[in-house]
C-alpha cells in the first residue's frame, strides 16, 4: 500500500509528492517504488524515529548526544544537550559543537524529503556566531529553502533559551553517488 500527500513549497517554487507510507513492492520500468535509482535504500521520508536511528548508528555522533525532536518535509529539529566535553572554558558551547549540530540537522533535514538511502554531503557552510549560550541546551532548527535532485540549499538557526538565537548557518548540500 502507498499512501501520498502533494506537498508545495513557498513561494510557489515547485512540489512533489510526499510518501507517509510505502508497504508496496511493485515496480515502474525496473526500479523499485520505495527505493531509490540504485535499490540501496528506503525512498519514504524518515520520521524522527528514523531519524535518531540514523544518529545512533553514526558513530562519529555519539560524542555529542543529539536528539530529533521533530520533523516535517524540508525540515528538522536537533537537540544538542549541554555537556562540559563540548564547551570552552567559562561553560560556553564550543564554536565546533553549533557548527557540527547544524550540519547534522540540515542532513537530517534532507533525509526527510529523501529518505535514508541516498548519500548527501555538506558541500558548503556558513555560520554567523550571534551571542553565547552558556551551560543550556542548543535546539537546531534545518529547512531547506531549494530542494533539488542533486543539490539542497538551506539555513539552520541555532537558538539556546537563556541567549536566545546564538548562531546563523546557511549550507548547501550535493548528492552523492
Amino acid at each position: 500500500m502507498i499512501v501520498a500527500s502533494p506537498v508545495k513549497f513557498e513561494n510557489g517554487e515547485g512540489h512533489f509528492v510526499y510518501l507517509d507510507e510505502c508497504t508496496a513492492s511493485i515496480e515502474a520500468t525496473g526500479v523499485r517504488i520505495c527505493s531509490d535509482r540504485a535499490g540501496r535504500g528506503d525512498m519514504t521520508a524518515a520520521s524522527v524515529e528514523a531519524l535518531n536511528e540514523v544518529i545512533a548508528t553514526a558513530s562519529f555522533l555519539d560524542p555529542y548526544g543529539f536528539v530529533v525532536t521533530a520533523s516535517h518535509p524540508g525540515e528538522c529539529t536537533l537537540r544538542v544537550p549541554f555537556a562540559p566535553a563540548l564547551e570552552r572554558p567559562g561553560g560556553i558551547v564550543s564554536g565546533l559543537t553549533l557548527m557540527g549540530a547544524a550540519d547534522v540537522a540540515m542532513w537530517l533535514a534532507v533525509m526527510t524529503l529523501r529518505g535514508t538511502g541516498e548519500f548527501w554531503v555538506t558541500s558548503d557552510m556558513k555560520t554567523a556566531f550571534l551571542r553565547s549560550a552558556r551551560t543550556e541546551d542548543v535546539v537546531c532548527t534545518a529547512r531547506i529553502l531549494k530542494p533539488g535532485k542533486r543539490v539542497m540549499y538551506g539555513t539552520v538557526e541555532s537558538h539556546a533559551a537563556e541567549a536566545g538565537l546564538v548562531a546563523h548557518h546557511v549550507l548547501t548540500y550535493s548528492r552523492v553517488d
